[in-house]
């Protein structure tokens, strides 16, 4: 079949067509089409419905991707190819993904996680919920529990071990008292069990016992002046000892009178004083010792004296001075008196031994000065006592002790 006879037939064709459709539609409208002069990238809108109307023409638009705009649309070559008006994706030259861009996997890329492993872990024994997870090889897991200081027990519950705290993992000053255990009243802790043991809390009583022993009936705890203690009797005869009564301290600055109250000679019997007295001045009358509140010179009677290594004086005056001043420069020491009643018991009568710090001549040092007293009045109870000196004359730091002589 030749070409005219191809193109005979398709006139045929076309002009049943037309006339087919022109027994249908206005006669007009297609019925004498004119020329389509149609730019690119346009396409005819509507026919001439006269032989003098011209064809319109409208654009294409751009395909738009929301899955419902047509359009014309054109294909990037980096990241498509087209064979014979066939499209498809260019996986060799397409866009790779990157750690800053989206894309294709490559193949390099895609060998690198393919052999990162299966990625499948087993489990072995019988986990439950709340076990904690245990690598039992290189691809599974089974339960475990922790161990050492700390501990669990098939759960994420801690606990810490049995003796696990040590000196070394507490931070120093952490501990305060509060959290220590409390202990009875009057107790102390230590440690009296005879060999290395944990402190006790124990009475002052079981450890004195446990360190100077057990002791005898009338004892006391008796100092040698070098830091050493003992067991010992203080006193002597039939079981005389001493009991302290009170005591007297001149603070802040010196004074005239220093009195002491709480005494009951009738009661006590016998005391014994020391007196460690400051002279400020160096000079003065002397440190007087007064019964209560008497404060008559007259009614004392005194015999006062020196001894010394070549010499012996005395003397009797009324006044109750114990110690006398002008030859003692500064101070006393070892100064102590004896305070009773007479045999008789008709007045009290007080001893007193000092030795100088000191001072001319007499007395010179080496020497002891002593003085007795007798004081007597209607009543012979003594309830206190009033040392007294110069106006200022008893310095600070000056110290009186009384004790009670046991009979």
């Amino acid at each position: 079949m030749t070409f005219r006879t191809i193109a005979t037939k398709a006139a045929l064709v076309a002009a049943f067509f037309l006339s087919s459709v022109q027994a249908q539609i206005a006669p007009d409208y297609i019925r004498h089409p004119a020329s389509l002069p149609c730019a690119s990238n346009t396409y005819v809108q509507t026919l001439g419905s006269t032989s003098g109307t011209q064809a319109t023409c409208a654009t294409i638009p751009d395909a738009v991707a929301d899955g419902s705009t047509k359009g014309i649309a054109a294909f990037g070559s980096a990241d498509f190819n087209s064979t014979t008006g066939v499209i498809s994706i260019d996986y060799t030259n397409g866009q790779k993904a990157s750690g800053s861009q989206s894309g294709f996997l490559s193949s390099t890329d895609w060998t690198t996680f393919n052999n990162k492993g299966s990625g499948t872990v087993t489990t072995t024994g019988s986990p439950t919920s709340g076990n904690l997870a245990n690598f039992s090889g290189t691809t599974s897991i089974a339960p475990g529990d922790l161990s050492g200081d700390v501990t669990t027990s098939g759960t994420l519950a801690t606990t810490i071990a049995n003796n696990a705290i040590t000196t070394a993992k507490i931070n120093a000053n952490a501990v305060t008292l509060a959290k220590l255990a409390t202990q009875s009243d009057k107790t102390l802790l230590a440690n009296i069990s005879g060999g290395a043991a944990v402190p006790t809390a124990s009475g002052l009583s079981a450890i004195i016992a446990n360190i100077l022993g057990n002791g005898t009936s009338g004892q006391a705890i008796v100092g040698d002046g070098a830091g050493n203690f003992s067991l010992g009797t203080v006193g002597g005869g039939s079981g005389g000892a001493l009991t302290y009564i009170t005591s007297a301290t001149v603070t802040g600055s010196a004074v005239t009178t220093v009195s002491i109250s709480g005494l009951n000679l009738s009661t006590d019997g016998c005391y014994l004083i020391f007196a460690n007295w400051l002279n400020k001045t160096g000079s003065g009358t002397g440190l007087s010792l007064y019964m209560n509140s008497d404060t008559t010179a007259g009614n004392y009677r005194r015999v006062n004296g020196t001894m010394g290594p070549s010499s012996v004086g005395a003397s009797q005056v009324s006044n109750p001075i114990i110690l006398p001043s002008s030859s003692f420069v500064a101070s006393f020491t070892n100064a102590v008196g004896i305070l009773t009643t007479s045999p008789g018991g008709t007045y009290v009568i007080y001893q007193f031994w000092a030795s100088a710090n000191g001072g001319g001549s007499p007395p010179a040092p080496n020497q002891v000065a002593f003085n007795s007293v007798a004081w007597s009045t209607a009543s012979i109870n003594v309830t206190g006592l009033i040392f007294s000196g110069a106006a200022g004359e008893i310095d600070v730091g000056s110290h009186f002790e009384i004790f009670r002589i046991r009979q």
